[in-house]
């Protein structure tokens, strides 16, 4: 590993492409995993435009190898899997070039297609619903376990909960995040409990359930009873973001009226401090209380009613 570490530094370009083009390395070996992760990192983003195009050209297979460990070793890189995408489509010449986005979207696991679909299309690269249409009728029941597994991690429900600074535990892991089927096409990755970096607009969830319930497709029993259970949950979700809101927008507008009336408290003490100085006229002082509204004669009267009680203590 300390070789390796020391190559990456010192010949990055180079160990890349040999990890790549050498068919006898495997995503089974976490060392080249592990390399090709942070290779990618720091050779397979739009900061390194021409390394990056290079090696798209040459080797594209190991591109999209090397962005996918990346995925999987750091979930929340999915935008920095999505910029660089974004970037090579942007120097795409002719409709005969190959798309490193189009090739993310057809790999598997289908959660780390999955991921990246719905980033790009929170950014407008994708139109969502036929995507999701599209891999419905081309991947099945493996599709719906994958999309099911991945909405439940983007809600918290399905990753076990982890301390903050500890390693996750592989088989929990593995078994919180792992995409359907994807374990084999994966090379046993160990999925962490993390899904990504960005939040889950209810829109998406909308698409999904729209796209499901009009699918012909035929599932068998479990694949059904699993997509009940997340438009429940789904549901529930939705119900229980609704009554925060609400309870967030009431507690702002309480706020706000304690604060008017704290300042209007303040602002009468002022005038109260103003008259006893005599600065002030007990007649204005009374005409601005008498024009006010209701709630600053409320506050008004019980400032009285503190100076009086600490006049009397005096």
């Amino acid at each position: 590993r300390q070789l390796f570490d020391q190559a990456v530094r010192q010949c990055g370009v180079s160990l890349f492409r040999s990890l790549v083009n050498d068919s006898r390395h495997g995503t089974e070996c976490q060392l080249y995993r592990d390399t090709l992760a942070v290779l990618a990192s720091t050779l397979l983003t739009p900061h390194s435009a021409t390394t990056l195009l290079e090696l798209w050209k040459e080797a594209p297979g190991g591109v999209v190898t090397a962005l996918r460990e990346m995925y999987y070793k750091d979930r929340t890189q999915v935008s920095a899997v999505l910029d660089a995408a974004t970037y090579q489509n942007s120097t795409i010449k002719s409709a005969q070039e190959p798309s490193l986005l189009s090739a993310l979207l057809c790999t598997k696991p289908l959660i780390f297609a999955i991921d990246v679909a719905v980033l790009a299309s929170l950014r407008k690269f994708l139109n969502l619903e036929r995507w999701l249409t599209e891999k419905l009728n081309q991947d099945g029941a493996s599709f719906v376990r994958a999309s099911i597994k991945f909405l439940r991690q983007k809600s918290g429900k399905g990753a076990a909960p982890q301390a903050a600074g500890t390693a996750p535990n592989t088989a929990a892991a593995a078994a919180a995040a792992g995409a359907a089927g994807g374990a084999a096409a994966s090379g046993g990755h160990a999925a962490k409990a993390v899904v990504s970096d960005y939040i889950l607009p209810d829109a998406v969830r909308e698409t999904y359930l729209s796209v499901f319930h009009s699918c012909k497709v035929a599932f068998t029993q479990d694949v059904v009873d699993d997509f009940r259970e997340m438009v429940a949950e789904i549901r529930q979700t939705r119900a229980v973001s609704q009554e925060q809101q609400e309870l967030a927008q009431q507690q702002q507008a309480y706020s706000i009226q304690q604060q008017q009336v704290y300042n209007t408290q303040q602002r009468f003490r002022r005038l109260l401090a103003q008259v006893l100085n005599k600065e002030l006229s007990p007649d204005k002082l009374c005409d601005q209380v008498s024009d006010a509204s209701r709630w600053w004669r409320c506050a008004c009267r019980s400032c009285l009613r503190c100076c009086g009680t600490r006049a009397s203590r005096a």
